[in-house]
């Protein structure tokens, strides 16, 4: 038996590490692979514990395993006998110790609910991964064509169509399964069927190929997946009733590139339309975007306070009366942004949640959250400083829409770069000054230094160019009360008063430090006294035109 488990365990361990052959930069932890191996080591184990209690306890547990081999070879008559002439083993303190520890051992998991291996391995509760797919689906337009990537984002639609059977009416195409011909047969086989205009034969007779630009004599190469993708497309075009088409934002660029500049971003989805965009990136529906993600799409996982009351809320604010958000959204029927109050929606989503655990792949993934909503917001507010002088009220509701996205966005990801560069700006100018610097006070925790300075850095500067410097300096004179030995907050508020051409507050800034038993500063010394010369040349200056004037 003990060759059957050491076998087994080491084809399961060590030989298939060499026929795997594992790269050093895998997409994830390949853990999973050597599931078999865990298990026939964990017989081990066993066998271990055994034996450790075995020999605790004392010469008589040795003897009685030395007789088991000894009468192994034996009759069934005379091993019966020499069986009955032994003493029973009774445990003695330390083997009673040892089994204690081990029981405890195996015990840790559930003696101990906080330690990082239970947290990490822990799946109650983590629905992360149905909700993704359910929000890529939940999007779409009836009867629509979505191609996905790869593994993460297919395999749980796959579960939600085949098992949950929602959304059964959208076909999705695996462009990673694509190049193989009896995927694509497969899929032309589905209810309802894929638009293609290959017959099964001309499917296997599809090979890669090289081919090169006429006019700029680039070179590239054409995989299987090219041809299919194209004449998906180009034959679903040509239909009377063509079917709406999208690509998963999880595709990496190089994988739609012929279709980048006429995509349009919608959520977690991007809308193939006719028309390229002026930058050749993809545009953006941010009204429809932002109905997707705070209507219709499902955060319980991710936000702690998440539920269906949104949703509700949502439909009765658009007037859509018992239809849901998805019953409305998939057939292209968009609430009056005017009639939403999407501020008022965002109290029923709460904040990040930390109790599921996330390991680094999930993290990647879920950027795209955070990603859309910037670049949404982003289009808002551009789209809100074009009617600015002409109207206000419009001005306002616009600038509230991009308010929204970076608030979602920020709790999906409060550090995220985009969001951080933003969103404090944003909340400055609709009047959140103190949401604005508590957002700032919290970056400091779990930002790196270099990223907190800039951007608090960026947020003082925007204070200065709207007119609000003495909001800028009451907060930094409140964060030195609070942090005096921070250099950084007298470095930005004597900045501050050099360019407000402000010598004397300048000045006592920097006094300020010394005075807190800060090393002197060179730059902010010369800073000073810079200004101060240039006070003095404009005072006198002043007065000899003064005096000029005078004279005449």
């Amino acid at each position: 038996v003990i060759w059957l488990i050491l076998v087994n365990y080491l084809f399961n361990a060590d030989v298939l590490t060499i026929i795997l052959n594992f790269t050093d930069h895998e997409v994830r932890e390949r853990d999973y692979f050597y599931f078999g191996a865990f298990l026939f080591f964990a017989i081990f184990i066993g066998i271990g514990a055994s034996a450790l209690l075995r020999f605790a306890s004392g010469p008589e547990g040795r003897s009685r395993s030395q007789l088991a081999k000894a009468t192994s070879a034996a009759g069934a008559a005379e091993t019966a006998g020499a069986m009955a002439k032994v003493t029973p083993v009774r445990p003695g303190l330390v083997a009673k110790i040892a089994a204690v520890m081990l029981i405890l051992v195996a015990a840790l998991p559930i003696l101990q609910p906080g330690h990082p291996k239970f947290f990490s391995h822990d799946r109650h509760d983590n629905r992360i991964a149905y909700e993704y797919a359910r929000n890529i689906l939940a999007g779409l337009d009836e009867n629509a064509i979505v191609f996905t990537n790869g593994d993460n984002d297919t395999f749980p639609i796959w579960y939600l169509q085949e098992v949950e059977r929602y959304r059964r009416d959208i076909t999705v195409v695996n462009l990673s399964l694509v190049n193989l011909p009896w995927y694509v047969k497969q899929l032309r086989r589905r209810e309802p069927p894929l638009p293609l205009t290959y017959t099964n034969v001309q499917l296997d007779q599809i090979r890669p190929r090289l081919v090169e630009d006429p006019e700029t004599g680039e070179r590239m190469l054409l995989y299987v997946r090219d041809y299919i993708v194209h004449d998906i497309i180009t034959t679903n075009a040509r239909k009377s009733d063509p079917r709406p088409v999208f690509f998963a934002v999880t595709i990496p660029r190089d994988n739609m590139a012929f279709y980048y500049p006429k995509l349009q971003m919608e959520g977690l989805a991007y809308r193939l339309t006719e028309e390229d965009s002026s930058d050749g990136m993809p545009k953006a529906d941010s009204r429809r975007l932002l109905a997707n993600m705070v209507g219709v799409y499902d955060f319980a996982a991710l936000l702690d306070g998440d539920n269906e009351r949104r949703r509700a809320r949502f439909a009765e604010m658009a007037a859509w009366g018992h239809d849901s958000p998805q019953q409305r959204l998939v057939t292209g029927e968009m609430p009056d942004d005017a009639q939403i109050d999407y501020l008022a929606l965002m109290e029923d989503l709460g904040q990040n949640r930390t109790d599921v655990y996330r390991n680094r792949n999930t993290v990647h993934l879920l950027g795209n959250y955070p990603a859309a909503l910037v670049r949404a917001g982003f289009e808002l507010i551009r789209e809100a400083d074009t009617v600015a002088v002409d109207d206000s009220l419009t001005y306002n509701q616009v600038l509230d829409l991009g308010l929204t996205a970076f608030d979602l966005a920020m709790r999906f990801d409060p550090y995220n770069d985009q969001v951080a560069d933003f969103y404090p700006l944003i909340l400055i100018q609709k009047g959140q000054h103190d949401k604005a610097f508590a957002y700032l006070e919290m970056l400091q925790a779990g930002m790196p230094r270099e990223n907190w300075e800039r951007v608090t850095h960026e947020t003082i500067l925007w204070l200065l160019r709207t007119g609000q410097s003495r909001t800028a300096v009451r907060w930094l004179n409140a964060q030195i009360e609070e942090v005096p030995q921070d250099k950084y907050y007298y470095a930005l508020l004597l900045q501050l008063f050099l360019s407000l051409e402000r010598a004397t507050e300048a000045q006592d800034v920097y006094e300020r430090w010394l005075a807190t038993g800060g090393a002197a500063d060179p730059e902010m010394e010369a800073a000073v006294k810079q200004l101060r010369e240039q006070a003095l040349q404009r005072e006198q200056q002043r007065i000899e035109d003064a005096v000029e004037k005078a004279g005449e």
